[in-house]
Order: C-alpha cells, then structure tokens, then sequence
C-alpha cells in the first residue's frame, strides 16, 4: 500500500476583480462576513488531514487576507486560532496573536 499524505484548503474569500489579467476575467467568492473561512475550515475538519493549507493567506490585492486590519480587525486571526486549535486538539495562548502585531507594527511602522 502507498504511503499517501492527504491535505484540505482553507481560505476566507477571494476577489481579484481589481487586479486580474488572465484567465476568463475576475474571480470573486464572497467573504460573507466570515461564513466563508468557518465554512472551509469545517469541512477542512470534517476529513481530519493531516495538512490544512491557508490558501494565499496574505494577498490582500485579492481579498484573502487573515492579518488583522482596519476593516475585521483580529476576527480572521483569532478564528485561524480556534480553528487551528479544534484541529490539532490543543489550547493556544490568544494574546501571541496581539503581541507578534504590536510587534511587527512597531518594528515596521518606523520603515
């Protein structure tokens, strides 16, 4: 029998409207206010892998964005936490999440 690894994708929305240039022509799945992202991660659970991948978390020109912002503040990095901790059956500390911000904004914001 082959040695076979199994893993899910989970994204929050996805919205190239204002940056496409291939394909068809943009490609928009509505954040719905989170709905989305849980959505994805409970089915992402229900399989039980053994990778759960976060599709371009960071790519804020097409809407998949998890860091905290102006507009959903920490709601997408604090539910990355719970999902994250459902998934690997373990209790994780929410105040990191606030802590490595307040340090990359200290950091960088002086750039």
């Amino acid at each position: 029998m082959a040695n076979i690894t199994f893993a899910t994708g989970v994204f929050p929305g996805f919205d190239d409207s204002g940056v496409w240039g291939w394909g068809g022509g943009p490609r928009v799945l509505d954040r719905q206010d989170g709905d989305t992202y849980e959505q994805t991660w409970r089915a992402a659970l229900e399989l039980e892998p053994l990778i759960t991948i976060m599709m371009t978390f960071n790519d804020w020109n097409e809407g998949t964005q998890i860091e905290p912002s102006l507009e959903d503040d920490f709601k997408y990095a604090t539910m990355t936490l719970e999902f994250a901790e459902q998934w690997k059956g373990i209790d994780l500390d929410e105040t990191l999440i606030y802590e490595l911000t307040e340090s990359f904004l200290a950091e960088y914001s002086q750039r």
